[in-house]
């Protein structure tokens, strides 16, 4: 074998390794999957505070519905008036009355008047991801969403 032969083959290699390489690395992209942005309540008003209860946050079934957060959603609360930062799970309270009031000891976090920021995330494919919109919607503080203001 002369050594033409053997650089031409080296190549090859060289060549195949690589394709092998972007094979292996598109289908993991494939299969990657991304915690994104579902939906967000912005600045929503904390109506109440019950420690007695079970747990969870009792949001306006309105808000549920317009938002895309289902019931027994795993949702991040953000208080905007003292930094807390922590998560429960979404439960309905009747639609149109504006109720957004934490439960149980999630209760300790907050307080009646609060400011808040309620998040909820979806685990997704990347390819999904990265044309996927969040729904955001803004309340003003009686918690009513603000006219035109749910984003997609």
């Amino acid at each position: 074998m002369n050594s033409s032969t053997v650089d031409s083959n080296k190549t090859n290699e060289q060549k195949i390794e690589k394709k092998s390489k972007k094979k292996i690395k598109e289908k993991t992209a494939q299969k990657c999957r991304v915690e994104m942005l579902y939906a967000k309540i912005h600045r929503a008003v904390v109506t109440d505070a019950n420690l007695n209860y079970v747990g969870s946050i009792s949001l306006d079934s309105k808000l549920m519905e317009q938002s895309g957060i289902l019931e027994g959603m795993r949702v991040d609360i953000l208080n905007i008036n003292n930094g807390e930062r922590f998560n429960t799970y979404a439960i309905t309270a009747k639609s149109g009355s504006g109720i957004v009031c934490l439960n149980g000891a999630a209760a300790r976090k907050v307080q009646k008047g609060d400011i808040i920021i309620i998040i909820a995330y979806a685990n997704m494919k990347l390819k999904h991801a990265k044309v996927f919109k969040p729904k955001i919607v803004f309340v003003d503080s009686k918690n009513r969403i603000k006219k035109g203001d749910i984003h997609v």
